[in-house]
Order: C-alpha cells, then sequence, then structure tokens
C-alpha cells in the first residue's frame, strides 16, 4: 500500500470514529512521508484518543513544516483553549478563522471572545462548543 493510501485509508478509520486505528496508520504515513497535512492528521487522530500532549506536538510540527497551515493554526488553538491555555491560544484562533464557513466562525469568535476574559473559566466549554462546530479534520 503506497503511503497515499495508507492516508486516505486513515482518514476512513478516522471518519468512522476507529480513532485508534487511524492515529496508529497516520503515525507510520508520516513516518514513512512526513508533510504538514499528514502531521496535522495525526495531531487531530491523537486528540481524539484523549492525547492532548501528542496532539499539540502534531500541530506544533505541522506548522513548523508549513506556518501557513491554517487548519493546524485553527487545531492548535482550540486546543490550547481546551487546556486552559486561553492566552496562548487566541493567536491561533484568530489565524484561522479564514479558513471556517460563516457557523464556524462565529463559534470561533465566541471562543476567542471568551479567552480574553479575565476570569476566562467559561473558555473550556466555549472551546468544546467550537470544537464541536470545527472538529478537527483530517483531510481527504
Amino acid at each position: 500500500m503506497t503511503p497515499h493510501d495508507k492516508h486516505q485509508r486513515a482518514i476512513q478509520l478516522y471518519q468512522q470514529g476507529q480513532f485508534e486505528e487511524a492515529a496508529g496508520l497516520l503515525n507510520e504515513v508520516r513516518r514513512e512521508e512526513e508533510t504538514s497535512e499528514r502531521w496535522n492528521d495525526w495531531a487531530s487522530a491523537e486528540l481524539a484518543c484523549q492525547r492532548p500532549e501528542e496532539a499539540e506536538r502534531g500541530y506544533r510540527r505541522a506548522l513548523a513544516l508549513e506556518p501557513q497551515n491554517l487548519e493546524a493554526e485553527l487545531n492548535l488553538g482550540i486546543l490550547l483553549a481546551l487546556l486552559g491555555r486561553q492566552a496562548e491560544a487566541i493567536p491561533f484562533l484568530e489565524n484561522g478563522l479564514t479558513e471556517l464557513d460563516e457557523a464556524a466562525r462565529a463559534a470561533v469568535r465566541g471562543l476567542i471572545e471568551q479567552c480574553r476574559l479575565p476570569a476566562a473559566g467559561s473558555a473550556e466549554s466555549s472551546a468544546a462548543s467550537a470544537r464541536r462546530g470545527t472538529q478537527p479534520e483530517v483531510r481527504a
């Protein structure tokens, strides 16, 4: 199976909710052929598997490879907000806004506003809402 075929299979697994299997296959394919897209996809699978530290590492690597990867920026911003790191999340969220449709953009704008509040305790719930509206995606 080619790296491209493995990547496509991993996307299918992710979309079917088989996150562990998707993460494993994406880990294999990103090692065979490292790209920003594959790091972002692996990070999203890691987040779905409840491994936020690995997800953060993956999103940051995706951005190191391709600083203009707006999807990875947005995903990292949502993750940081979920982790309670609101001030750090804001620039990533703002940069990722252009990738979104109007409904998702409104959810992320709400999250940005929550992150700016002095007692940003409700930012985690807003991040969860924004994440539902903009589930970290793996690209097809």
